[in-house]
């Protein structure tokens, strides 16, 4: 892991990734955006599902 400026230590903290624009990515379903982030934190699949539905139900979008 390279350290830059000390950002070492934000990348090991609970940080979500929010994209400037507020745009998703086209050719992904909106799970699979939601999803995005989970790859850096190696989280199991039935934990992002749970974290997944949740968010969805948070902005009224569950499914």
């Amino acid at each position: 892991c390279v350290q830059l400026y000390g950002f070492t230590s934000y990348y090991k903290n609970d940080l979500g990734y929010l994209f400037q624009n507020y745009a998703l990515l086209d050719e992904e379903t909106v799970a699979e955006n939601l999803k995005f982030g989970f790859a850096a934190k190696k989280m199991e699949n039935p934990a992002q599902q749970k974290v997944m539905l949740s968010a969805l139900a948070a902005v009224k979008l569950a499914y």
